[in-house]
């Protein structure tokens, strides 16, 4: 299984969803705003630690806000990951980073299907 793990900070972005397969996961995060260098998939173990900061700032010269309510902070989010579980591949597109993990158990674990003579 996947869930989240509680961070001692607050955690700006707790946008996520976490889809279910039979043999699979899917975890899409919203990092509207920020672009591929500012964002870090790293799977440690049964971790694994999504990270995301702005590399570009939004303001020109001479701009300044009248109202900022879209942060822009740097956010960790830490996902802890059942047995097997693995990523598979990580796309970013339209503002969703979509993580895919695959439950990659072991052949002598699975079961298996016999022949009756």
């Amino acid at each position: 299984h996947v869930r989240s793990r509680r961070q001692r900070q607050m955690c700006i972005r707790d946008r996520y969803n976490i889809v279910a397969g039979k043999e699979h996961y899917r975890l899409e995060i919203d990092v509207a705003g920020l672009e591929r260098e500012g964002i870090s998939v790293v799977q440690d173990q049964q971790e694994l630690i999504v990270k995301g900061k702005k590399t570009n700032p939004l303001l020109e010269d001479g701009e300044k806000y009248v109202y900022k309510g879209i942060s822009g902070k740097a956010f960790t989010k830490i996902f802890s990951l059942g047995d097997w579980i693995k990523v598979d591949e990580v796309v970013l597109n339209d503002g969703l980073l979509v993580v895919f993990l695959i439950i990659d158990k072991p052949d002598e674990l699975k079961p298996q299907n016999f022949e009756i003579n």
